[in-house]
């Protein structure tokens, strides 16, 4: 599914916070963002999922040559942030929350991802009485199990640490290769940005300032400003 933005712009007041002009995501492929606090990173994730409506301009989404509607696209899409939403019930009936609207309960499937994510042997646990790290993956696990067209990611790993960071990109990586899907990652840590993304978006002052291809990289003389400028913050 394509995401397409056009004059997007949004205010509080007389303060910009988004001016996007035209921008397309496209279908199957992997963005990170990347930008200082401020940047407008997550307004404009937000935006995408119409939690926030008040804005000039348009977000329309495409799926092949037919536009989906703003409720379709809830259905198909999957949010997890640095903070994932969890309820008071075990980790296995959090994740199997990602299917239950839609009257599936392949137990196979369930099982299978509650090991990829290494929530196996703690997926009775209430959910709320779980680590940080184990919180996360469980969040992540849900959006997959749910076969989500479009996944959101803002800040996923920030509170956590390397070894369930692995868990999380790895599972990330897989999910792409099995799956016709849309991610868009709002991250801090730029690497993480290379090791995931097809293309890195740099955002300043809600504007689009560079889109850069991973395989420049290590040749893109703007991104290694970014790059000198983050390792002295």
């Amino acid at each position: 599914m394509e995401i397409i933005l056009r004059d997007l712009v949004k205010a509080y007041g007389n303060r910009e916070v988004i001016n996007i002009n035209d921008f397309v995501f496209k279908e199957n492929k992997t963005y990170g963002i990347i930008g200082s606090n401020g940047a407008g990173k997550t307004t404009l994730i937000r935006m995408i999922l119409g939690l926030d409506r008040d804005y000039k301009g348009s977000i329309d989404y495409r799926a092949g040559t037919s536009y989906i509607t703003l409720e379709e696209v809830r259905k198909k899409a999957g949010y997890v942030s640095q903070n994932p939403y969890l309820f008071d019930q075990s980790i296995r009936e959090n994740v199997k929350m990602g299917i239950k609207f839609q009257g599936e309960n392949n137990k196979n499937e369930i099982d299978e991802i509650l090991s990829e994510f290494k929530l196996t042997d703690i997926s009775e646990r209430n959910a709320l009485n779980i680590s940080m790290g184990e919180a996360q993956r469980t969040a992540v696990a849900r959006v997959m199990l749910a076969k989500s067209e479009i996944l959101l990611f803002d800040e996923p790993t920030a509170n956590i640490d390397s070894q369930n960071t692995k868990v999380i990109e790895e599972a990330i990586i897989n999910y792409k290769k099995k799956n016709t899907v849309t991610i868009i990652i709002v991250t801090h840590n730029i690497f993480q940005a290379k090791r995931l993304c097809d293309y890195i978006i740099y955002m300043e002052n809600g504007r689009i300032l560079e889109v850069i291809d991973r395989k420049e990289f290590h040749c893109n003389k703007k991104l290694q400003e970014i790059i000198e400028y983050s390792m002295i913050l």
